[in-house]
């Protein structure tokens, strides 16, 4: 089960590694760090230990997050009793090589073949046991030692399809799986009174078990079934992770009850499918838990994040296949169809109501939307993100929580283009399978980020795929979106030369014809990558200017992106696109037209005369954009100076300035985009309090209360920006319509990034004025003040900042003695 309060801090952090990767252009030259010498008194790093493949024994292998190229050496870190490695090696060897031979490449990579290679050679010698040959560094000496490991068939070139080894990993795992048993997590808390909270772990081992099709697993998948999902079984809407723990909760009973035919577990599905639609926002998403009534509507805290929404929506939707027919059920799975839809083609889903994301897959997003949109039949969404999950092969070490969901989800999302994909996705991948794999059958990579994933039934899903047992793996593919050919091999070359460093050495030492071919690929990846690194070839401008020109004439879709986003990289120095750029802005792509703005806030200056064409742009209202999308990113090139996606960032075109601007055209964008329903749209409206007069924001003024006095129901993280400039400004101007706001504002922000003691001591600036409200803000200085009782907080005045009740107090002295 998750751990909760860290998972808050951890998603946090992410979110912010995840701008920050979205903001960058050409990475900074950094010098690596250099492995340490094991032998030679080096100390290894805090970095988590791993697997060691079946020998049973765990090592520390030097790496760069992830990134465990350089390293040579694997420090032994412990060994379990009973196993291959017991009594042969010993918590504090170094492992320096196998077969006789020093480690030449990435030690953990190198040992994963040698494990494979010593079972697979040994059962084709028909041998019981397979020998693996270590040189070990140990007491100031080398030595070869030799492990005895149980014999495994080579992987089949189709692998996991007509392949000997998968399917007695299937065997293996699904065993290990039932010794486990399922009586970890909250499993035993009450169904009533209090919220049922099965781990997701154990969801996804019971749909391990379930995939394999073995009748011996049949009781022990209907006892958890009916335990997950009991016939009384009463959900109550509350704040929390309930998203994830629910959502793979009901992905399991669908699955179950398709697979069985169980009718016992019908009145869970109807009741988590139910409560699930209802605690979906208004846009179609879902957080760490569900909108309920004490976040104003919204779903709180971060707002909506996509990996545990995915798999809500995916539930709904097999929901529906077992029978269930709920209208609201029924609106929520169309509501997140029109979210999710907005990323086709554009990028693999982000964290959460955020720009499209650079990497062919994030945590599993992509492979988990894949299998979503092929459950629906929908062409486009299947084939475009597997065809991401398929090239995000050198991609799934990444994730916050450790590397389990994007695992988890990618083979799956690859398997919807069909054998071959999943095949040469899976076969980039053996080797890690080889090191995660224990000798009892069970999977387990490393523990990170405190999470300790149990990894068994992830990769137990993936051997399975061949038996097309569930709904997520593959039991109603749909033909017409494989992969074959010079198809498959042109997504796979999408995905090489991925690497974790921070620099992107492949595409660095690509020449500038080769980042210009790789602008106009199919892969929103390979494009942003050939654009960050063209950013440092601007002393090439002259020349590849017109070569974008050329591309940006072009019948391809890809390419006309593609040139966009060179010329962006271009910044001022692709002037001599302006007009070309201009026209671009009524094609019928909506993600062209975004690009080519984008294009012209990076030209600046000379790309002005596009400002009144973008303003009308913002106020269009289009059938096919119900949420203003369009709107929203041109706003971003006009008006933000910060926007996430830009190569390299750039100030909006009027962030700085609206000197010659028709306000005429300016107000009706500047209210629309205030009434936003993303947080980061609105965030986006912040330099009109720097370019406008007071008088000059008179007219737009009901806007701006209403703004301020209503968090945006999506994008919440960044929701409380708009609200505190304007809030700011109606003080700074003692305007009274903000008076009453101030007070909803403090009684309502939610912990999560709350700016109320940043925003209390504003209100002195009212002077008098702001006495009307004293009654209200010594109410909730009472409770805030009985809260820090209750938490033992106050302040010391020196080391720690002032509590919310403290604020108030001085708030409220200070208005008393206005005169």
């Amino acid at each position: 089960m998750f751990n909760r309060t860290r998972c808050v801090v951890l998603c946090g952090l992410a979110l912010l590694l995840c701008l920050s990767a979205h903001a960058s252009a050409a990475p900074p030259k950094e010098k690596r760090a250099s492995p340490p010498d094991l032998t030679r008194g080096g100390v290894r790093t805090n970095i988590p230990d791993w697997n060691l493949g079946a020998t049973g024994a765990r090592g520390w292998i030097f790496g760069l997050d992830f990134d465990t190229s350089d390293a040579r050496q694997i420090l032994v870190a412990e060994v379990d009793e009973g196993s291959p490695a017991h009594g042969v090696l010993m918590s504090g060897d170094v492992i320096l090589g196998v077969a006789g031979h020093k480690f030449s490449r990435d030690a953990r990579a190198e040992m994963a073949q040698a494990i494979a290679a010593a079972e697979s050679e040994a059962h084709e010698k028909q041998g019981k046991t397979g020998e693996l040959k270590l040189l070990v560094w140990r007491d100031k000496a080398v030595k070869s030692v030799s492990l005895n490991l149980a014999t495994l068939p080579p992987y089949a070139a189709t692998a996991p399809f007509d392949c000997a080894k998968s399917a007695a990993i299937v065997v293996a795992g699904c065993r290990a799986i039932a010794a486990r048993g399922f009586h970890e997590g909250a499993l035993d808390a009450p169904v009533r009174g209090d919220n049922w909270d099965p781990s997701v772990s154990n969801s996804v081992d019971a749909l391990a078990l379930l995939s394999s099709g073995d009748a011996q697993y049949r009781e022990i998948l209907r006892d958890y079934a009916h335990r997950v999902g009991p016939a009384n079984l009463d959900l109550v809407l509350r704040e929390g992770l309930y998203a994830w723990t629910w959502g793979y909760a009901n992905l399991f009973l669908t699955e179950y009850f398709l697979a069985t035919g169980d009718a016992d577990v019908l009145p869970a599905i109807t009741e988590y499918s139910h409560k699930i639609a209802i605690g979906q926002s208004e846009v179609g998403t879902w957080g760490h838990g569900f909108r309920v009534d004490g976040n104003n509507g919204t779903l709180g805290g971060y707002g909506a994040i996509n990996q545990c929404g995915l798999v809500c929506w995916m539930s709904l939707i097999l929901a529906e296949k077992c029978g269930i027919s709920d209208e609201r059920v029924h609106n929520a799975i169309a509501l997140s169809r029109q979210f999710f839809s907005f990323y086709v083609g554009k990028g693999s889903v982000p964290y959460g109501d955020h720009p499209p994301y650079w990497l062919h897959d994030d945590n599993g997003k992509s492979g988990a939307a894949a299998v979503a949109f092929d459950l629906l039949g929908d062409h486009a969404g299947t084939q475009f993100f597997s065809r991401m999950a398929t090239a995000a092969y050198g991609e799934k070490e990444l994730g916050h929580t450790g590397n389990y969901l994007g695992y988890l989800w990618g083979a799956l999302g690859a398997s919807r283009a069909g054998a071959p994909a999943v095949t040469a996705f899976l076969e980039q991948q053996r080797w890690y399978y080889d090191l995660a794999r224990r000798a009892d059958g069970s999977f387990f990579t490393n523990k990170r980020d405190n999470y300790d994933w149990p990894m068994t039934g992830v990769f137990v899903l993936h051997h399975a795929l061949p038996l097309h047992t569930l709904m997520i793996t593959g039991r109603e593919l749909h033909a017409e979106n494989q992969l074959v050919g010079s198809e498959l091999q042109e997504v796979m070359r999408s995905g090489e030369g991925f690497n974790l460093g921070p620099v992107d050495t492949v595409y660095a030492a690509k020449t500038t014809t080769q980042l210009l071919r790789a602008l106009s690929d199919w892969s929103p990846t390979v494009r942003t990558r050939a654009a960050r690194v063209l950013v440092a070839h601007k002393d090439e401008a002259d020349k590849i200017v017109p070569r974008l020109i050329r591309m940006l004439r072009s019948e391809e879709l890809a390419t006309r992106i593609g040139a966009c986003m060179g010329l962006e990289a271009m910044g001022g120095r692709a002037a001599p696109a302006t007009e070309l750029l201009i026209e671009q802005l009524d094609d019928a792509d909506m993600w062209l037209r975004i690009r080519a703005a984008f294009a012209l806030t990076a030209i600046g200056s000379p790309a002005l005369k596009a400002v009144p064409e973008l303003l009308s742009r913002c106020t269009l209202e289009q059938a096919a954009d119900p949420r203003g999308m369009e709107a929203k990113y041109l706003a971003f090139a006009l008006f933000r100076a910060d926007f996430v996606d830009q190569i390299p960032p750039q100030p909006g075109l009027i962030s700085q300035s609206l000197e010659g601007v028709d306000r005429a055209l300016v107000y009706p964008a500047i209210r629309r985009m205030l009434a936003s329903d993303d947080g980061l749209g609105t965030m986006s409206m912040r330099s009109i309090f720097r370019t406008m007069s007071v008088s000059e924001l008179q007219p737009l003024l009901p806007s701006i209360v209403r703004v301020a006095n209503e968090t945006a129901p999506s994008g919440e993280m960044f929701a409380q920006e708009i609200r505190v400039e304007a809030l700011r400004f109606m003080a700074q101007n003692q305007i009274a319509e903000g008076l009453p706001v101030f007070i909803e504002y403090a009684r309502t922000q939610n912990g999560w990034g709350s700016k109320t003691k940043e925003i209390l001591p504003l209100l002195q600036l009212y002077g008098t004025q702001a006495r009307v409200i004293l009654p209200q803000l010594k109410e909730l200085h009472q409770l805030w003040k009985k809260q820090d009782a209750a938490s033992g907080e106050t302040s010391d005045g020196a080391t720690r900042e002032k509590t919310k009740a403290e604020v108030a107090a001085e708030v409220i002295r200070a208005i008393e003695a206005s005169a």
